[in-house]
């Protein structure tokens, strides 16, 4: 974790330029297995903090279902409600990419480029 903490400037920046261009993600965090934040571009304090406490609860649930299902590797998770959808993207190790998109965005374009963001900041961290 200590490689995004000294880097939280470039990697927030990166974050912002890497969702701008699909103007349906409204807000994208960097969240740790814990659900702790470490860089984000969502604007409410709170909605930021209750996203990376799902984000935790979710990613324990998965890591239960990916051994008992015989799963493989996690490649994405998607929740679609009736205003928004919310995705889960892994970027390294236990870091994750959480994006939060509006519902009539279609979920292939933007999982398409939740994974090369999540490329983009796995390669930042590298450097």
């Amino acid at each position: 974790m200590s490689r995004f903490a000294h880097r939280a400037h470039e990697l927030e920046e990166l974050l912002l330029a890497g969702t701008l261009p699909l103007r349906e993600i409204r807000g994208a965090a960097v969240v740790d297995e814990s659900g702790l934040v470490l860089v984000s571009s969502l604007k409410a304090r709170g909605l930021e903090e209750g996203l990376a406490a799902v984000a935790g609860a979710t990613l324990a649930s998965l890591v239960r279902a990916q051994a008992e299902f015989q799963l493989g590797s996690l490649q994405y998770f998607h929740l679609a409600g009736n205003q928004r959808q919310l995705f889960l993207v892994p970027i390294i190790d236990s870091i994750h990419l959480l994006a939060v998109v509006e519902a009539g965005a279609t979920a292939g374009t933007v999982v398409t480029h939740l994974l090369a963001l999540a490329r983009d900041i796995a390669g930042a961290t590298r450097d």
